[in-house]
């Protein structure tokens, strides 16, 4: 995989980037799915999913009533302020 050691301090400072090709996404992404392969099996084997707190549907219908009405009353305040 290409870095920026491919171009010289001098174009870096003027804000040259090195441009990435299909073969740099393709890493990248390999990369990231090996990341998360190992976060999700450490997960596994500490039963992360077990230790959170399960919500009574009752409470996320609140929450959800909650933010639709925060968000009216942002959109109100900001149709005031204009």
């Amino acid at each position: 995989m290409r870095t920026k050691l491919t171009i010289t301090p001098e174009e870096q400072k003027i804000g040259k980037l090195v441009q990435h090709l299909p073969e740099d996404a393709m890493c990248i992404n390999y990369e990231s799915l090996q990341i998360f392969d190992i976060i999700r099996d450490i997960c596994r084997k500490v039963h992360l999913a077990s230790m959170v707190p399960i919500l009574p549907a009752s409470s996320l219908v609140k929450k959800k009533n909650a933010i639709a009405i925060n968000k009216k009353r942002i959109s109100s305040l900001i149709v005031t302020q204009s």
